[in-house]
Parts: structure tokens; C-alpha cells; sequence
């Protein structure tokens, strides 16, 4: 909800912020840990976890988007949403 409102209001300091209060970081580390101690069953409950995490975390932006009065895109959020134009010389 915090990186949606960032996105809205234009601002990098408030999406990078919301990257540090992330609930996926939890199962991120999980995984993480499981693969390096070997354990697989911290494995699973990690990858559930972050499973879970991901469905409520898309499902709470476009809930936020929906019901967002703000309907322009802005500059951070086009810019996360369109692949970079390169040119080769």
C-alpha cells in the first residue's frame, strides 16, 4: 500500500522506503536461510509464505488503485512500467 501511494504521489524516497517495510522480505530471508542451513521444510513454508505475501500484496495495490482518486500516471510510475528504450550505435 505505502510503494502504491509512492507511485501515486510521485515519490522515490517513499517507494524505496516501503521496500524496507516490505512483507516479502520475511520469506525472502526465509528462503535464503532454508537453502543455505538445508533445511527443506523451511523451504516450503518460506516459498507458502511468500506465495501468500504476494497474492495480498497485489491484491491490496489494485484495490488502492481502484479506489485511488488519483487517475494520471506519473513520471515513477511510468517509469517502472515501461522497458527503458535503448539505442545501439
Amino acid at each position: 500500500m505505502i510503494a502504491s501511494l509512492g507511485l501515486n504521489i510521485n515519490s522515490t524516497a517513499v517507494i524505496i522506503g516501503a521496500m524496507f517495510i516490505s512483507p516479502l522480505m520475511g520469506p525472502i530471508i526465509g528462503m535464503g536461510l532454508s537453502v543455505g542451513i538445508r533445511d527443506f521444510e523451511l523451504l516450503k513454508q518460506s516459498l507458502k509464505n511468500y506465495g501468500v505475501a504476494t497474492l495480498i500484496s497485489v491484491l491490496t495495490a489494485t484495490l488502492y488503485f481502484l479506489l485511488s482518486p488519483l487517475s494520471e500516471a506519473r513520471s515513477e510510475l511510468l517509469a517502472r512500467t515501461s522497458p527503458p528504450s535503448t539505442t545501439c550505435s
